[in-house]
């Protein structure tokens, strides 16, 4: 990575247009190279996977808030990624936001879900768990 982190959130996302596959890596708690406080990072890096040799991290969309702590999942057959929850400017009060991430024709974008967390939290454990075992109802 070329922005050093720690409390980041990683996965994969496959581009939905050309099948590129990326290792993702964003947010965290690192040293804003601007000011040199630690902070959490809005920063997202990839690392282009179809690159056989001597792959190289990219720098990504920004967060729409900086965020450290959070989780992340991918869902969709690798197309679609989720950063969940996280701290973001104060460690002090956990959130309850999920962002999503997608990419076609090398275009990749995060937006902010309607969904939000009933509790918020930070430093969670998330994975996609199948419809065929839970109830939900639409309200």
């Amino acid at each position: 990575m070329t922005i050093g982190r720690k409390e980041h959130v990683c996965g994969l996302i496959v581009d939905s247009k050309t099948g590129a596959k990326r290792v993702v890596v964003a947010g965290g708690y690192g040293r804003f190279h601007l000011t040199g406080q630690s902070t959490p990072l809005p920063f997202t890096e990839f690392l282009d996977l179809d690159q056989q040799m001597d792959p190289v991290w990219t720098d990504g969309p920004v967060l729409p808030i900086p965020i450290s702590a959070g989780s992340g999942v991918n869902f969709d057959g690798g197309r679609k990624f989720a950063l969940i929850a996280g701290f973001s400017e104060s460690k002090s009060q956990s959130l309850g936001s999920i962002f999503l991430l997608q990419c076609s024709s090398g275009n990749c974008t995060w937006t902010r879900m309607e969904q939000e967390l009933k509790y918020p939290r930070d430093s969670a454990v998330a994975m996609m768990i199948p419809d065929s075992i839970v109830k939900c109802s639409q309200k």
